[in-house]
């Protein structure tokens, strides 16, 4: 039986051998392929009209916006403009902004459309994943459907906005699918056509991409490092070994599996469930491009049965340095520089780097030495297609346990 300590030991042995190769292709990763979520979280937040800003998050423009409409006698609509001016060059001052220009237009836009649409976007390599939050999108699609009046009110109360937060961690990375679907609804029941087509567009291209590019550097990721464990002169470019060799079966079965996983994220406890007893699939066919999907699906169910909730718990143990590092900085930049957006700032950069140059990477390859050992279980009880796992050079030390098994078993024949 596998230990955490043991996998986590063979993976930061593997990084030191390769060390700069493993950082790159998490890099690429996370840009191209939006692997690796909260670290572009961190560094890639900004709202619908200040794409250049990426300092605040939803919160803290709320907190910024109230204390503006305070400072102006209490109502943003009916506080003439001298005051609202005013009020932005005290808290420009206060908060150490120095563009007071972002400060108007989050009074606009709390103006016109409420404290909802102060929110942020993730950027990937590609664009952006959506104009709002997907519980938005969702909700304002359901309004839409039984309404016929476009103009839906953007205005959420504080517990729905609990709810969207939790909804928008679960299915950030479904943010693609959401948008097409949105889009075809809207295209079929409102009269903005031509805005509805550039929305539609647009997701249906990030959504193409996210099935034949993302999905196979996933699969390619993964071979790289399962290689790397062993051949730890491996290079970058094997992450694009789909590509080069020309398997494409595996790019349905990764598209059905990010189906399967979004339809059960909607009941959120099924989503996570689902995401644990699929997590071995990119693995398997990253060692065997040709395996039929029902085969990959069945394996990987088998290899994670008893083990969804280690592997669960291994996630869990790489948070503690997250939380230590932040705070650490958080506390020492606050210490220094007095002001706490500033120091959140300072944090938020320094995890990422972190994250970037260590965490992403020693995670992904725990995760392998899990594959690894999972596989050496799944050949050794003959689990139902283990045949499948037939790349015997990524794994040599249950190969030479095979041969001397054998040889063994020949010399006992002998006699």
């Amino acid at each position: 039986m596998w230990k955490r300590k043991e996998l986590k030991k063979a993976a930061r042995h593997s990084l030191k051998l390769n060390y700069i190769a493993c950082i790159a292709v998490c890099f690429i990763m996370m840009f191209i392929a939006s692997e690796y979520q909260s670290t572009v979280q961190f560094i890639s937040e900004y709202d619908t009209k200040n794409v250049a800003n990426l300092r605040y998050d939803t919160d803290q423009k709320i907190e910024i916006v109230k204390e503006i409409e305070q400072l102006s006698g209490g109502d943003l609509v009916k506080a003439g403009e001298n005051k609202i001016r005013k009020a932005i060059d005290k808290i420009a001052e206060k908060y150490d902004i120095s563009d007071k220009d972002d400060l108007s237009s989050w009074v606009e836009i709390y103006k016109e459309k409420g404290a909802s649409a102060l929110n942020f976007k993730e950027v990937t390599f590609f664009g952006t994943t959506g104009e709002n939050s997907n519980w938005r999108t969702v909700t304002r699609t359901i309004e839409i459907l039984g309404s016929d009046d476009v103009e839906i009110n953007s205005e959420i109360n504080l517990n729905e906005e609990k709810i969207a937060y939790f909804f928008d961690i679960a299915t950030k990375e479904d943010s693609s699918k959401i948008g097409v679907i949105n889009s075809i609804i809207r295209l079929f029941s409102s009269n903005e056509t031509l805005r509805t087509l550039i929305s539609l567009s647009t997701s249906v291209l990030s959504f193409l991409i996210a099935i034949f590019v993302a999905g196979p550097l996933i699969v390619g990721e993964r071979r790289f490092f399962l290689e790397n464990r062993t051949y730890h002169g491996t290079r970058i470019g094997r992450i694009g070994f789909l590509f080069r060799e020309r398997h494409f079966r595996p790019i349905l079965t990764m598209l059905l599996m990010d189906l399967y996983t979004f339809l059960w994220s909607l009941t959120i406890i099924g989503g996570i469930i689902k995401t644990y007893e699929y997590e071995m699939i990119p693995y398997i066919l990253a060692e065997n491009p040709q395996i039929e999907r029902k085969k990959a699906f069945k394996l990987s169910k088998q290899m994670m049965k008893g083990n969804k909730w280690r592997s669960f718990v291994i996630d869990l143990s790489f948070y503690p340095w997250v939380i230590v590092i932040t705070l650490v900085i958080a506390v020492a930049s606050a210490l220094i520089t007095g002001t706490p957006l500033k120091s959140k700032l300072i944090a938020e950069i320094c995890c990422a780097i972190f994250m970037m140059m260590f965490l992403n990477p020693y995670k992904t390859a725990t995760k392998t030495e899990l594959y690894i050992a999972l596989r050496k279980e799944a050949i050794k009880n003959n689990y139902q297609y283990s045949e499948e796992l037939n790349d015997k050079y990524l794994d040599l030390d249950l190969m030479e346990e095979q041969m001397h098994n054998s040889s063994e078993l020949s010399g006992q024949t002998d006699e």
